[in-house]
């Protein structure tokens, strides 16, 4: 198994992502993304590098940080958001392959993510693209359970992606996403792809 090249970049090739950063940075964003969206332990576990969860997720963060950091001025300060992308499970769904997880489980490998991150330095953590509205659940839990048990006050934003007909992967609809999480411990509510 090769590691997929995205995950493991930051460590592997740091001066790729430290460009990439710096172009966005210099068009005048006020947030970087860290480069860790499939760096959760499941993901990295697919290539064999589960192992380096802790080097994978902080090298990315402290990276951002250390750029965010050097942009930053007092009227333009710059922030680093923790992504945090699907597991490539969905818990909601009946495929005896897909959905052989437990929302326990999910919750886990999420918390496990998002403290690695917190003691990183990130400002806030994004759970995003996400698919299922089980494992999107478990991974909010999962980050607030991290951001309380390290007493942090880093945000928490969460985005959904829906398809061409508003719906999620396995049907769930925006109006039930936004019942599902307006009362759950989010900052930010949103959609992407």
């Amino acid at each position: 198994l090769k590691p997929r090249k995205v995950e493991i970049a930051t460590v592997t090739k740091p001066q790729v992502i430290r460009e990439i950063h710096e172009g966005f940075l210099k068009a005048g964003v006020d947030c970087l993304e860290t480069d860790t969206f499939g760096s959760n332990r499941l993901k990295l576990g697919e290539y064999g590098i589960a192992d380096k969860i802790v080097e994978v997720n902080t090298a990315a963060v402290k990276l951002a940080r250390e750029l965010a950091d050097k942009y930053s001025t007092p009227g333009h300060p710059r922030f680093v958001v923790g992504s945090m992308g699907p597991t490539g499970m969905l818990p909601a769904s009946e495929d005896p392959d897909l959905g052989r997880i437990t929302v326990d489980e999910l919750e886990a490998i999420y918390y496990e993510q998002a403290c690695i991150m917190i003691d990183a330095g990130v400002d806030a953590l994004l759970v995003e693209t996400s698919q299922d509205i089980l494992e999107m659940r478990a991974a909010v839990f999962g980050c607030h359970k991290a951001r309380t048990g390290k007493k942090s006050r880093v945000g928490l934003m969460a985005q959904t992606t829906l398809d061409t007909t508003g719906r999620m992967l396995l049907g769930t609809d925006i109006t039930s996403v936004l019942a599902t999480f307006s009362r759950l411990p989010i900052d930010v509510i949103g959609m992407n792809c």
